[in-house]
């Protein structure tokens, strides 16, 4: 045996072709141990092969048992260090259990080795202001599996997975970065960073690499690197290929038994966030296990050039720590904004309280009143006068609103827009949620039907949210209201875009209202600062007797007239002698001609009184042709 010990070389996990192939292919290599490798059926023992060079390797097959013990192989050198291939050769296992005498010599370099060794690893490298937990699926509720919550560098994001990817990032200076999980082996305790504790972390002798991607690559490979945690046993057999990442954002969640990816953005270094887009090209750095296709991944496209920076992982983690915390109070590494996993998808049931449905006409407008119509400031919606007359020139401000058939389209379309998560409009809007829409018709001061129309809603689904509707106070009021509420056990959400009446501002009487428009206490309050302005006198005002009627002419009463000595509204003969002239909605909602009769009536008593500019608070009426 010459002084210099025999090269050899121990393969573990390796297929046991490639192996004989590297043995005959290398030179220098005296003894191969294929310490866990199925050697090939004509490999029963030891045996001897030869490099390209005829240099003689004698390579070792497993031997079973040999765990928590040593291998014993015994071979033959000549004075120059040669291996005689013909001299007997033996291979045993051998318990360590110290009844070996030691080699005196052999011992006292191990030792030397021992201090170089500690000297080296127990270099401080860096600082962290807070411990990294790493693990592979350990009790916590990071994530939320089939099989229960855990934690852990191989399920989710980590500590540890942050640093090392933002390490290898760095290192490469490209666009993004992705490292298995199966890769991390430790955490990192809270203070002085040792570069053993480094490799202790990253065992792995893996090179990092950097080459260009398309962003349909770079989605695919986050896609595969997340499919595994809807399987039964993500748990209790972690896959390795999670990826921890950075300049990377992903969420997902688990839908019907698999994973789906909702979104993916690229982060950059100022914190601003764009999607991940398919047809662009980003840079990207990883291990060269996952770059030559480890864990499954496809990432390297042909043609596509891979650049090694010569350096380990765990090389460019020791790097990165000493440039940014080579000293206290140490690296700060975030956790909890790269790999999210949002809640099961919500399925909202919306209720759409039309007013006239399809094949529903607004009656026509009484051309008595186009000549000389004045809308100024209100919100002048079109829609029919609820009383008729065939002759006047009186001018008249209208006031009222009803939602109509392009009201409901808006709604629908509106939805359609919310449920695409993939638009860029309104993306981040009921992120976890899933809208389901149904139509149903209402009236407007018809309660019976809009009740009617709510009973739909709720038959076809009693978990109803929320409804889009009624638009008219008085119907929104009595379906609304707390009493109604108890009586009838729902707690649905109403969302008026046009109910004004200032007695729903009442969240105990009405809970759950939200309203779009104005109260009619400010509306009107506009209203009369507009007559008043332009000098108007003999001010007329006319209203239905609905709760929305009621309430905007006592609003409109109260800016007009309270508090001004002297000012009056010229219609005060109505019952209550307050509001001005109050028209029972029972009038306008007859047959035509008994209409026609109501609205001449009182334009002749408007007539009388030399009103001038009329205020109309008035219901629609909408007609089935």
């Amino acid at each position: 045996m010459p002084k210099q010990s025999p090269s050899l070389i121990a393969f573990t996990r390796t297929d046991s072709t490639c192996v004989l192939q590297l043995a005959t292919e290398a030179d220098g290599v005296d003894v191969v141990l294929l310490t866990s490798v199925q050697p090939p059926a004509s490999v029963t023992g030891s045996v001897v092969v030869h490099a390209w060079s005829g240099h003689p390797v004698v390579v070792v097959p497993p031997f079973t048992g040999v765990v928590g013990r040593g291998l014993n192989v015994s071979l033959a050198f000549d004075a120059a260090g040669r291996l005689l291939p013909n001299t007997s050769l033996a291979a045993s296992v051998v318990e360590l259990d110290c009844s070996v005498p030691d080699h005196g010599a052999t011992l006292e370099r191990l030792f030397e080795l021992k201090a170089e060794m500690r000297t080296l690893l127990g270099e401080t490298i860096g600082h962290l202001n807070s411990s990294l937990q790493a693990g592979t699926a350990v009790a916590g509720d990071c994530v939320h599996l089939p099989n229960g919550s855990a934690c852990g560098c191989y399920v989710a994001e980590c500590g540890v997975g942050n640093l090392v990817a933002n390490g290898v990032r760095w290192a490469a200076s490209t666009d993004v970065a992705i490292i298995n999980g199966g890769s991390i082996r430790a955490n990192f305790a809270e203070g002085p960073v040792e570069r053993g504790h480094v490799l202790q972390a990253l065992p792995f002798l893996n090179e990092v690499q950097k080459f260009t991607v398309s962003g349909q690559t770079l989605e695919a490979a986050l896609r595969h690197g997340l499919a595994n945690l809807a399987e039964a046993d993500a748990i209790s057999a972690p896959d390795g290929r999670f990826l921890q990442l950075s300049g990377l954002r992903v969420e997902w969640r688990i839908d019907e038994g698999a994973v789906t990816m909702l979104r993916a953005e690229v982060i950059a270094d100022d914190g601003t966030r764009s999607a991940l887009q398919p047809s662009a090209t980003y840079s990207l750095a990883t291990g060269a296990y996952l770059a030559n296709g480890g864990d499954g991944f496809d990432l390297v496209a042909p043609g596509v050039g891979v650049t090694g920076l010569g350096k380990t992982v765990h090389d460019a983690v020791s790097e990165y720590l000493g440039a940014f915390a080579a000293s206290l109070p140490g690296l700060h590494v975030h956790v909890g904004d790269r790999t999210i996993q949002m809640p099961e998808l919500l399925w909202l049931r919306l209720g759409l309280l039309c007013g006239p449905g399809q094949g529903m006409q607004p009656k026509p407008w009484p051309k008595f009143l186009t000549p000389a119509l004045t809308l100024p400031l209100v919100r002048a919606l079109p829609f029919p006068l609820s009383c008729r007359s065939p002759t006047s020139t009186l001018p008249l401000i209208l006031q009222g609103g009803f939602p109509g058939r392009e009201e409901c389209d808006h709604a629908h379309h509106m939805v359609t827009a919310i449920n695409d998560k993939s638009d860029g409009f309104l993306d981040d809007l009921l992120p976890y949620a899933h809208i389901l829409l149904n139509e149903t018709e209402a009236g407007c001061n018809e309660l019976e039907r809009t009740r009617s129309g709510l009973d739909a809603l709720q038959s076809w689904d009693s978990e109803l949210v929320a409804a889009v509707g009624p638009g008219c106070s008085g119907d929104l009021a009595e379906l609304a209201s707390a009493e109604v509420r108890a009586e009838r056990a729902y707690d649905t959400v109403f969302i008026s875009s046009s109910s004004t009446a200032d007695a729903l501002s009442n969240a105990t009487a009405y809970p759950h209202v939200v309203r779009l428009s104005s109260p009619e206490k400010m509306v009107m309050a506009a209203l009369a600062a507009f007559v008043e302005r332009n000098g108007w006198q003999r001010v007329a005002l006319l209203h239905d007797d609905s709760l929305w009627g009621v309430d905007s002419g006592a609003a409109f009463s109260a800016a007009f007239v309270d508090g001004r000595p002297g000012r009056k509204l010229v219609t005060m003969w109505n019952e209550e002698g307050a509001t001005g002239a109050r028209v029972p909605l029972a009038d306008c909602r007859g047959s035509d001609e008994a209409g026609t009769i109501a609205a001449s009536e009182w334009l002749d008593r408007l007539e009388r009184v030399d009103a001038r500019i009329i205020v109309l608070a008035m219901a629609p009426v909408w007609a089935v042709p």
